[in-house]
């Protein structure tokens, strides 16, 4: 790979078809990225992060059908949950949504939730989502317990220059995003 890691937005997109990782600009920090679908890959990320897998991830998304593998949408059968849910779609918020049975242990962290946030506010994001063609997971760049990153010298600093950053500029939020439990409306983190 060449000395500068940056990488398109359709070479980002071919890497994730190939079940490789990606670091990403979000809302306010760098996030890494893989298929949801690829152990290989999840267990990357959590090995380099150096993460609990009981922690469990997020999983980035501009559209709720594509939730459909992931979510079981049994227990969101009342129009007041989608309410909720259509409510957060422009608002960095992570939603906790109940898991579907068959998930990957991995992205859940083996709760009965997996968390989703919607990213239709930020373009660089809903264009991965788009061509994907499905959710990506998200995770903050850095090593377990160190600050999260925020630059590019950040990320080349923890972790070289081996992984693709795809082009981009971070969102503007200076906060990391509120969780919300979308049954209960636990709010579990409102940094």
């Amino acid at each position: 790979m060449k000395k500068n890691n940056m990488i398109s937005l359709f070479k980002a997109i071919n890497i994730l078809k190939r079940n490789k990782i990606i670091i990403y600009p979000t809302e306010s920090v760098f996030g890494f990225g893989c298929n949801p679908d690829s152990s290989k890959a999840i267990k990357k990320i959590i090995k380099i992060k150096k993460r609990s897998k009981k922690k469990g991830l997020i999983l980035l998304t501009n559209n709720y059908i594509k939730l459909i593998p992931y979510v079981n949408f049994n227990f969101l059968s009342k129009p007041s949950m989608y309410k909720k849910i259509f409510k957060f779609y422009n608002r960095p918020t992570t939603l906790l949504l109940p898991a579907k049975h068959d998930i990957n242990i991995l992205i859940t962290g083996g709760s009965s939730f997996v968390a989703v946030r919607f990213i239709n506010y930020l373009p660089i994001l809903n264009d991965i989502c788009n061509f994907f063609k499905k959710p990506i997971i998200s995770t903050s760049v850095n090593i377990s317990g160190m600050k999260s990153c925020c630059s590019i010298k950040d990320i080349h600093d923890q972790f070289g220059k081996k992984i693709p950053i795809l082009k981009g500029n971070l969102g503007k939020e200076k906060k990391t995003s509120r969780i919300l439990n979308i049954i209960t409306g636990e709010v579990i983190r409102n940094d």
